[in-house]
């Protein structure tokens, strides 16, 4: 197994490693690339955040002892991202940077403009981030992009044309509600309600009993614990099918649902599924972390591999990495053809999914 180094941050490292002391990243050594990570590896989110965490560690571990990796702990906070963010690029000086969470990232961007840092977002879907700075670019369809395709999916290839909403009161679900919306109702179609709940919660019957009594078509979930939302929902009676977007392909949500998922139909990206890099992947997955890839791994590895190739290409030259992001097609497990637009938004292809025995799998009529 090839080597490779790891840094924790200073709190993080304190909680989860005793206060084990870390090397400063400035001081390992030239030639070496190095690569933070700010996510949220506790607190909300912190599902997703370990996930991610788990592909940019399998990507490290194939790439070797040429570099160096430094995980922050976002908390899913703004105000902590922003004094992780200082730290990794005035103390540890690093190359480039992956984030995840909307509001995280939105927050950041700013930063990015001043720093000059190429960052690489993992998971954040919110609108706000398409062309939120030259030096950010979005991994996996924003909303702009996402329930745009599941509101046409919706509406002229599933043929509902009353939908209600439900989803978890953060940015990333308020950008992806506000655009079906838009998008479905521009079609023709009918929402007849939009419920919200918490981030923390563990109990939506209130809303989804309210939303029962609109009788819509199908009902779209966006958000945290989608898995226990819908088998609450089933537990109710309510029958209608539900939909989802890309985020959905968690398999926390399968654990929550259960049989209640089964038949969610949502928006995903088009993924190397066949290939042997992707079943190769999901093999290291299993053995080194005794459960099933997620979403969030395969797009982290994919920033990682995609960052650390273009950084050493160009020898750390900000503006012909930002080039290659732009103009180049780089070949990972999330697609093929991974390249951006000068929005930084990702130009691969979606299609619809849905869960069929327990797996995430290609929807079929």
């Amino acid at each position: 197994m090839k080597k490779f180094t790891i840094v924790v941050s200073l709190l993080l490292a304190v909680s989860l490693l005793g206060g084990c002391g870390w090397p400063r990243a400035a001081e390992t050594g030239k030639g070496v690339t190095i690569i933070g990570v700010i996510l949220p590896i506790t607190g909300p989110g912190a599902t997703w955040g370990e996930q991610a965490n788990h592909g940019a560690q399998i990507a490290a571990e194939e790439i070797g002892d040429s570099l160096q990796l430094i995980m922050e702990d976002s908390q899913y906070d703004a105000k902590i991202a922003l004094a992780s963010f200082e730290k990794l690029t005035s103390f540890d000086h690093i190359d480039g940077l992956i984030s995840g969470g909307s509001g995280v990232t939105i927050a950041l961007s700013p930063k990015l403009n001043d720093k000059k840092v190429v960052t690489i977002n993992a998971g954040a879907v919110s609108p706000r981030l398409s062309g939120a700075s030259e030096y950010l670019f979005n991994i996996v369809p924003l909303s702009t992009q996402d329930s745009k395709f599941l509101a046409e999916q919706a509406y002229q290839k599933l043929d509902y044309h009353r939908i209600a909403m439900i989803s978890s009161n953060d940015e990333g679900s308020a950008g992806a509600t506000k655009v079906f919306q838009e998008e479905f109702i521009k079609l023709g179609g009918a929402v007849l309600a939009d419920k919200k709940y918490g981030g923390s919660d563990t109990d939506y019957r209130t809303q989804l009993l309210a939303i029962d009594k609109e009788s819509p078509d199908a009902i779209f979930a966006v958000g945290t614990s989608l898995g226990l939302v819908i088998r609450q929902a089933r537990e109710l009676g309510i029958k209608q099918p539900f939909l989802s977007y890309g985020p959905f392909e968690n398999p926390d949500n399968i654990t929550m649902g259960g049989q209640a998922v089964e038949g969610v139909v949502y928006s995903g990206l088009k993924m190397m599924e066949d290939s042997p890099e992707f079943q190769a992947f999901n093999k290291r997955h299993r053995s080194k972390f005794n459960k099933e890839a997620s979403l969030s791994s395969y797009t982290t590895y994919d920033c990682m591999k995609l960052l650390y190739v273009y950084l050493s290409d160009c020898k750390k030259n900000v503006d012909c990495v930002r080039n290659k992001l732009l103009t180049n097609k780089f070949s990972g497990l999330t697609s093929n053809n991974i390249i951006f637009n000068e929005k930084g938004e990702i130009q691969s292809a979606m299609q619809l999914k849905t869960v069929e025995d327990g797996q995430f799998v290609k929807y079929t009529e």
